[in-house]
């Protein structure tokens, strides 16, 4: 079908006659051909056999820059894209969706696209979406719309998406594909679009036997097994400097159009803040823009942690500052104290070593008058007797009743030093008196 489409679109340019009567639809070149045989071929078939007598040209680009570029030249008057390219083109060309395409089993259109997370049944160990952190992954693409529904999820379990990168294995819709890789072991989580496990069920490719949904969530609008949340489907868009009455033309066309062979029917689904949310939420640019007011709004969170840090980093900071003051004060009081107390043990031994010199003084000096006393006491006996032995004898030899008188005055005076020693050694106390200051 896909190949029938673009061998077709020279053949009938070749026809047009007027610009007015060429409408041209740019989509990006997808691997994934679901597209082309459940949309783009038979919304193409139908417009061409309701408008006999325009030219629907098509234009596939090989990724979003080059469809971009021809929208800037005004190549382009409409686009037919997923719901995320929709956002992004509405973003940066003010271009503006004219109908969403509905998927058989969504009751309404910007509820129609989601993710799925499988794994082989027999894999106990996942459970919950919880048990995907660590997991080695497949996907189809990293440009598509189910891998940024299954990365809005996972970046809730990594704190870094270039980490979930790390572990993903994209197989841009060649073999082994999704399915082949988890069910031969070489990954743990494969991600599917939502429905896409029940296309395979009933294709009789994919056995619930053999496989399992991590995180199956329920929905009234999209009775299909996925694990995010949903989203918009494949969107029809105009330009902005598209033609209005082609664009009237071409959205009252899509929205009567009837359902298809496989039940996809056109509708309306101009609410896309949820997606645009989505690629702020991933960084996709032109949503995420790091201006100050976006960057203050991304990481106030941490600003606010930071700030508390910084403050209890303070307090901590002038408390062990307050208490190193108080205990640097006492340790000077403990020294100060310490140093007190050495200078009165010194003087008491001081004291000590002076009283035990002066008892040992007093001891000797005791011993010794004690012992000089008696030879003392002998020497005023002999020196009496020598005195009356003289003035018996020799009254009239004045130099021995003088050397006699001498000798027991001598005696006396030793006596008297003895007598004073003593009462030192005895430790008597001091008669003090106090003299007359009269003259």
């Amino acid at each position: 079908m896909r190949l029938i489409l673009m061998i077709s679109v020279p053949l009938f340019a070749g026809l047009a006659h007027a610009s007015n009567n060429t409408i041209t639809i740019g989509t990006v070149q997808t691997l994934d051909t679901s597209f082309y045989i459940h949309t783009f071929g038979p919304t193409l078939l139908n417009l061409r056999s309701k408008h006999p007598d325009l030219i629907f040209k098509t234009r596939e680009f090989k990724d979003y820059d080059s469809m971009v570029l021809a929208a800037e030249n005004n190549e382009l008057d409409f686009f037919m894209t997923s719901a995320g390219m929709a956002a992004y083109l509405e973003r940066i060309e003010k271009a503006r969706a004219i109908a969403t395409r509905t998927h058989p089993r969504a009751t309404i259109p910007r509820e129609s696209v989601g993710a799925a997370f499988i794994s082989r049944s027999d894999r106990n160990d996942i459970r919950t979406l919880a048990d995907l952190k660590g997991k080695k992954i497949a996907a189809y693409s990293d440009e598509g719309f189910d891998w940024y529904l299954a990365l809005n999820e996972l970046v809730r379990l990594y704190s870094d998406i270039k980490e979930i990168e790390k572990h993903t294995v994209f197989t841009n819709h060649e073999f082994p594909d999704v399915i082949a890789r988890v069910a031969n072991g070489d990954v743990d989580i494969g991600i599917l679009s939502a429905c896409e496990v029940e296309d395979l069920l009933k294709n009789e490719s994919f056995s619930s036997k053999d496989f399992k949904v991590i995180g199956p969530r329920k929905s009234a609008s999209l009775k299909c097994l996925h694990s995010t949340d949903l989203y918009p489907g494949i969107v029809v868009g105009a330009f902005a400097h598209t033609d209005p009455n082609k664009a009237k033309l071409l959205a009252s066309s899509l929205l009567s159009m009837p359902p298809s062979r496989d039940a996809y029917s056109w509708g309306i689904a101009n609410n896309y803040q949820d997606i645009e949310s989505l690629f702020r939420k991933l960084k996709i640019k032109p949503f995420y823009n790091p201006t100050l007011e976006s960057v203050w709004d991304e990481y106030k969170n941490f600003v606010y942690a930071a700030i508390v840090l910084i403050i209890l980093f303070i307090i901590h900071y002038l408390r062990t500052e307050q208490l190193v003051r108080i205990r640097t004060e006492q340790l000077r009081t403990e020294i100060q104290k310490k140093v007190q107390l050495q200078k009165e043990a010194s003087a008491v031994r001081d004291k000590l070593n002076r009283a035990e010199r002066s008892g040992i003084i007093s001891q000797l000096s005791s011993i010794v008058a004690h012992e000089v006393n008696q030879p003392l006491e002998a020497i005023i006996n002999y020196s009496a007797c020598l005195s009356k032995y003289v003035e018996n004898n020799y009254r009239e030899d004045k130099t021995a009743s003088e050397i006699s008188n001498r000798v027991a005055g001598s005696a006396a005076r030793v006596a008297a030093i003895i007598d004073h020693v003593r009462s030192y050694a005895k430790k008597k106390a001091k008669k003090l008196s106090c003299p007359s200051l009269r003259r």
